[in-house]
C-alpha cells in the first residue's frame, strides 16, 4: 500500500462486496474497519501515517512496533500458527491470555501471537516453553461466549521474535524484536 488513497480502495471494494450480500456499510465504517484490520487505531491515524510515511514499506503499519520497548500482551497458541497478513478468529479461554487480550484492547490492539512447543501445556510461562519466532497481530475484534471464553479477530501485520519475558501483573507480556 503506497499511501491512504490504497486503503480507500480497500474500503470501497469492503463496502461493495458486503453491499452485494445484502449488508451495507457507509463509507466511514469501511474505513474505520480497514483501519482496525491494518492494525491501526481509526482511519484517522492510518491517513496521518502514510501521508507522512516516506517509504512504502512503513506505510501498512506503524514505523515502530515496539517504539519505546514497551511489552506486548503475548498469547501462546496450542494448535496454530498465524502468519503475517492473515487473518484468523482465535478462541481464548486461559485467564492470563484473557487479561492480555483485554490489556490489548485498552491500549494499542497489538498482541505477540505465538505458538506453544507442548500442546498440552497450560501454562506455559518460559523460553523453552514457547517457539521464539512468533506474529505481531492486531485485535480487531473480540466476542465474550457463554462460557467466559473469548472468540478474538486477530489480524497478522510483522514477524517478530521474542526477546525476553515477563511475568508482570495482569498480564504475561514480552520484549519483541521486529523482523524486517
Amino acid at each position: 500500500m503506497r499511501d491512504f488513497r490504497d486503503a480507500k480502495a480497500m474500503a470501497k471494494t469492503l463496502r461493495e462486496a458486503l453491499h452485494a450480500k445484502s449488508f451495507s456499510l457507509t463509507n466511514s465504517e469501511s474505513q474505520e474497519l480497514i483501519a482496525r484490520i491494518l492494525g491501526y487505531r481509526d482511519w484517522n491515524v492510518l491517513a496521518e501515517r502514510n501521508q507522512t510515511s516516506q517509504s512504502p514499506a512503513t506505510s501498512v503499519q506503524p514505523t515502530a512496533p515496539n517504539p519505546l520497548g514497551e511489552p506486548i500482551p503475548l498469547i501462546p497458541m496450542r494448535d496454530m500458527v498465524l502468519f503475517p497478513h492473515m487473518i484468523s478468529r482465535i478462541f481464548v479461554a486461559r485467564d492470563k491470555t484473557r487479561q492480555a487480550v483485554e490489556h490489548a484492547i485498552s491500549g494499542d490492539r497489538r498482541v505477540v501471537v505465538i505458538a506453544q512447543r507442548n500442546r498440552l501445556d497450560d501454562r506455559p510461562s518460559t523460553l523453552d516453553s514457547i517457539y521464539q519466532t512468533g506474529v505481531i497481530a492486531s485485535v480487531v475484534d473480540r466476542q465474550t461466549q457463554v462460557d467466559r471464553s473469548l472468540k478474538v479477530t486477530v489480524c497478522g501485520m510483522q514477524r517478530a521474535s521474542i526477546a525476553r519475558l515477563t511475568d508482570a501483573s495482569p498480564t504475561r507480556v514480552s520484549k519483541i524484536t521486529p523482523h524486517p
